[in-house]
């Protein structure tokens, strides 16, 4: 038998909060518990699950690590098209 433990969102944050070292890794950590089911949701979010996006940070990482790539992939974007 699986023990699943049932918390607030708030409390949970909280608690994964204590020993995250930065916002990101209390994000990853609190989508993953309730994603998997190992902690279950009571109150206002019970039942919910989480979609986590990737952040903006990981994004600014690829464009410093790959600027010709990321660059010729903006310009194919942002350059008004010539066709008549």
């Amino acid at each position: 038998m699986t023990l699943h433990r049932a918390c607030t969102l708030l409390e949970l944050v909280q608690l994964v909060s204590e020993s995250a070292r930065n916002d990101d890794e209390v994000v990853a950590t609190v989508t993953y518990l309730i994603n998997s089911g190992r902690v279950r949701l009571c109150g206002t979010f019970a039942g919910a699950k989480i979609a986590l996006r990737p952040s903006l940070s990981s994004f600014l990482t690829w464009v410093r690590t790959k600027p010709s790539e990321s660059m010729r992939q903006w310009r194919n974007v942002s350059e008004p098209s010539t066709r008549t």
